[in-house]
């Protein structure tokens, strides 16, 4: 089983890309008490929902941002519980380069500061499908055709890494 989950679950695409200014806004003013209570109860109801799904692998799907808007590019995180975490995640690597950004150089980071997968039994990876921080990079995930374009070759990957091709 797969089990994909993107960042702020029912949040469109629109509204995830809008976090950039939010994010930024919270390197100045740092969570407030509710909004961290509220983040470890979500944090532990997706793992809950991890572990109640035998031979299931996790996918997470986030944006990126970082307060120097140089940086762009697809990056992946992998869980260091299981080999094929690393397997999944250097597929999916290979495949985005050949398929969607050919002068993406980031390199495959273990994910043992990340809660979810740091604490993840099964095969686990975190897609941060690009940086919001970066006004080209922005703007290129505000179009249809490149989420399009995007999704496809992160399903098409984990598809075909599944099946064994």
């Amino acid at each position: 089983m797969l089990l994909l989950e993107a960042f702020q679950a029912g949040l469109s695409w629109e509204c995830v890309l809008n976090k950039r200014r939010v994010y930024l806004d919270y390197m100045k003013n740092p969570y407030t008490s509710e909004m961290a209570k509220q983040k470890v109860l979500d944090l532990a109801a997706r793992k809950r929902i991890v572990e109640e799904n035998e031979n299931a692998i996790f996918v997470s799907i986030h944006m990126n941002s970082f307060p120097d808007a140089r940086y762009s590019g697809l990056t992946v995180y992998y869980s260091e519980n299981t080999p094929e975490s690393f397997e999944i995640a250097e597929y999916l690597r290979k495949d985005v380069v050949t398929l969607l950004q050919p002068n993406n150089n980031r390199v495959l980071k273990p994910g043992g500061n990340i809660y979810l997968l740091k604490r993840a039994a099964c095969p686990a990876i975190l897609v941060e499908c690009g940086f919001v921080s970066n006004p080209e990079e922005c703007a290129l995930l505000s179009t249809e055709e490149y989420r399009q374009r995007l999704s496809f070759v992160i399903y098409s990957s984990l598809s075909s890494n599944l099946s064994g091709n």
